[in-house]
């Protein structure tokens, strides 16, 4: 009789244990809900790039150039630190820069918008790059997801800017005088029309110097004869 009052004690003890340990189980996965066991989000993977045809070491020239990233569709996800739907971003010299975002719903598709953004005053020694990219995040039904970027309509893999930079002449190297006069009448912009015209004016001038000459040859000639004409009929009248 005493053994089965202590095997029934030691169940209900079991049992009572048990729901304990069950209780703080849930209790638990209340507390931590994104532990290693909870479902992860699908991300994507964004990469862009900056090149300088300059070097970026030079003392006085821009090395670091704006950038901005604008969500053109409602919610879509943008990097920390972005400003309501625009995402602003500074990279110095030859850089790249990645960032990875929640991807869209099964279906459903992000689309993004990436620019160079050039000061108000740029001195013209330097050539922004005007590269608007149109950048379009898809997933698929069954869960895949495509990252395209267009440029004007054509896909391309590697998206990104290249600054360039135009070395101002030093003084002195300028021609002067009348080679200078010369050096700005001649055409900038291959335009042919104004070489022709040059070209036709020199002409002109070449063929009215030839002319004076000429003249001048011909006068002198007329006269001569005219001298030995006179002579000649001064000796017959002697």
């Amino acid at each position: 009789m005493v053994k089965t009052v202590h095997t029934s004690v030691r169940m209900k003890a079991l049992s009572l244990s048990l729901f304990v340990c069950a209780v703080l189980i849930v209790a638990l996965l209340g507390l931590f809900p994104s532990c290693a066991w909870a479902e992860t989000t699908p991300e994507f993977t964004l990469s862009v790039f900056q090149k300088l045809n300059y070097s970026a070491g030079e003392s006085g020239l821009i090395t670091s150039w704006d950038y901005e990233l604008t969500a053109q569709t409602e919610g879509a996800p943008l990097p920390e630190g972005a400003q309501g739907s625009v995402f602003f971003w500074q990279m110095r010299g030859s850089d790249e820069r990645t960032w990875k975002l929640s991807a869209p719903a099964a279906g459903q598709e992000y689309r993004y918008e990436m620019r160079q953004v050039a000061p108000a005053s740029l001195p013209s020694v330097y050539t922004p790059d005007a590269h608007v990219y149109d950048v379009r995040v898809i997933t698929g039904t069954d869960g895949s997801i495509t990252v395209l970027c267009y440029l004007a309509d054509t896909k391309v893999a590697d998206p990104g800017w290249t600054v360039s930079y135009e070395r101002p002449q030093e003084p002195g190297k300028h021609p002067g005088g009348f080679v200078s006069k010369i050096m700005s009448l001649l055409p900038k912009t291959g335009d042919l029309s104004q070489m022709g015209l040059i070209a036709a004016g020199m002409m002109a001038l070449a063929g009215s110097g030839l002319m004076c000459v000429r003249k001048g040859v011909v006068g002198a000639t007329h006269v001569d004869g005219e001298d030995a004409s006179q002579k000649d009929i001064h000796d017959v009248e002697e």
